[in-house]
C-alpha cells in the first residue's frame, strides 16, 4: 500500500485524515505544488521555495522557516524512497489552514500534505501535441498566478479538452488574450523571439516558465500580452509543465504548425539539464 505524509507523519493512502471541517475541503483554502523528482533528486527545488513563499506571503499564511524548507525537501526524498520511485516521482505538495471558522479563518497556522507516486514518462515531442481554445475563461486577479486549491477554470477546461478531442485546452483571460493552457504555460514564436504571457494576464507563476525567463537562452523571451491572433500567426507554439517539460503544438483549431525548431532545441536543453547529477 503507497504512504503520503502529513505534517511528516506517514500515513497508508487509504487512512482517513481529515473530517468535513477541513478548510481545504470546504472552501478551497490553499495551494499545492507540483514537483518533479529523477534519480533522488528534486528538480529546481530553489524554485519551487520561492513559489512556496510567495503563496504563504499573498495568502497570509504561518511562514516557514530555513530548517522548515530543509524538512520539507527531506520528507519529498524521504517519501519517494517509501513508496520506491527514487528514479522518477510525481510529488504533490498541498498546503492548507488549519480547520475553524467559516470564510475568515480562526487560524493561519498550517497543514502540509505530501503525495509520491510513480513518473511515467510524457513527451508529445516527436508528433506534437492537439490543443483547442476553451470556453471558460481564466479571470484576472492578484490570485491567478497561484497554484490555487480553487482549479473550477482548469477542471472545466479539461472537461471540454478531452470531449474535443485535444491534448491541452487553452485558456483566455477576462480580457479576451490568452493566458495559459489548463495545465500549463504557453509560449509562441515569432521570428527567433520567444512570447509568453506576463503574470498579469492570469497564467501560473510556471516553474519551468520560470527556468527559461531566467536562463541566457540563444533565443530572447518577452512577457507580453498575446492576442489569440498571434497564435495563429507564430511560427511555433509550445508549452511547458514541471512534469511534462517542453510540448509543440501541431494543431490549434484548424490552425497546423510546421516543424518545432526552436521548441525542439529548448526541450533536449532542458532535458540535459534534468539529468545533470547536481541539484538544480
Amino acid at each position: 500500500m503507497p504512504k503520503l505524509m502529513l505534517d511528516g507523519n506517514i500515513f497508508s493512502t487509504d487512512s482517513y485524515l481529515f473530517t468535513f471541517r477541513n478548510r481545504a475541503f470546504r472552501y478551497g483554502d490553499g495551494f499545492f505544488e507540483t514537483i518533479k523528482c529523477v534519480k533522488g533528486k528534486i528538480l529546481w527545488w530553489k524554485y519551487h521555495e520561492l513559489r512556496i513563499q510567495k503563496s504563504l506571503q499573498v495568502l497570509q499564511m504561518q511562514t516557514l522557516s530555513t530548517a522548515a524548507y530543509a524538512k520539507l525537501k527531506n520528507d519529498v526524498l524521504r517519501l519517494c524512497e517509501i513508496n520506491h520511485c527514487q528514479d522518477a516521482a510525481r510529488v504533490r505538495m498541498s498546503f492548507f489552514r488549519h480547520d475553524g471558522g467559516k470564510y475568515t479563518p480562526e487560524s493561519n497556522q498550517l497543514h502540509v500534505l505530501i503525495e509520491a507516486e510513480p513518473l511515467v514518462s510524457h513527451t508529445f515531442l516527436a508528433t506534437g501535441i492537439i490543443g483547442g481554445i476553451a470556453q471558460v475563461e481564466k479571470p484576472l486577479s492578484s490570485l491567478a498566478s497561484l497554484k490555487s486549491l480553487q482549479c473550477l477554470p482548469y477542471i472545466l477546461a479539461g472537461m471540454e479538452a478531452r470531449q474535443q478531442g485535444w491534448h491541452q485546452a487553452i485558456l483566455q483571460n477576462t480580457a479576451g488574450r490568452i493566458a495559459e493552457t489548463h495545465i500549463a504555460n504557453i509560449f509562441c514564436v515569432h521570428h527567433q523571439q520567444i512570447f509568453t504571457p506576463p503574470l498579469s494576464e492570469g497564467c501560473v507563476d510556471g516553474i519551468i516558465r520560470k527556468v527559461l525567463i531566467c536562463t541566457a537562452l540563444p533565443w530572447p523571451i518577452y512577457e507580453q500580452p498575446i492576442d489569440p491572433k498571434q497564435l495563429w500567426n507564430a511560427d511555433e507554439v509550445f508549452c511547458t509543465n514541471t512534469i511534462q517539460g517542453i510540448q509543440y503544438f501541431k494543431k490549434i483549431n484548424d490552425h497546423i504548425y510546421g516543424p518545432p525548431r526552436i521548441a525542439a532545441a529548448l526541450a533536449e536543453w532542458l532535458s540535459t539539464q534534468e539529468n545533470e547529477p547536481a541539484e538544480l
